[in-house]
C-alpha cells in the first residue's frame, strides 16, 4: 500500500544509466539554447555599437555645422547675419529644438 496521497502516473522505474542518459539530453539542449541566445546578444551588441557609432558621427558632424554657421567673438566687422530658424517667441532653435520643446514632445508620445 502506497502512502502518497495523490495520483501517480504509471510511469517504468528508469535505471540509473537511463536517468543519466535523460539528464545528459536535457543538459545538451540547454547548452544549445545558451549557445543560440550568446549569438543573439553579441548581433545585438553589434547592432549597438553601429548605431552609437552613427549617431556619434552624425551628431559630430551637427556640432561642426554649428560651429561653422555661427561668426566668431572676434571678427566683428562681418556684418550681423539674418537669423537662420526662430521659434514663435522669436528666438532662435537648435538643430534639437528647446529642451521644453522636447518636454512636451515626449510627454504627447507616452514618454513623460
Amino acid at each position: 500500500m502506497k502512502m502518497w496521497p495523490f495520483g501517480t502516473k504509471n510511469q517504468p522505474e528508469l535505471t540509473h544509466s537511463a536517468r543519466f542518459e535523460a539528464l545528459e539530453a536535457k543538459v545538451r539542449a540547454l547548452d544549445d539554447i545558451q549557445e543560440k541566445h550568446g549569438r543573439q546578444l553579441k548581433t545585438i551588441e553589434l547592432d549597438c555599437e553601429e548605431w552609437y557609432e552613427k549617431l556619434k558621427h552624425l551628431m559630430a558632424r551637427v556640432t561642426k555645422r554649428a560651429k561653422v554657421e555661427t561668426p566668431s567673438a572676434d571678427d566683428s566687422s562681418a556684418a550681423p547675419e539674418a537669423p537662420g530658424r526662430v521659434n514663435g517667441n522669436g528666438q532662435g532653435l537648435s538643430p534639437l529644438g528647446s529642451h521644453e520643446t522636447l518636454k512636451n514632445a515626449r510627454r504627447r508620445h507616452g514618454f513623460g
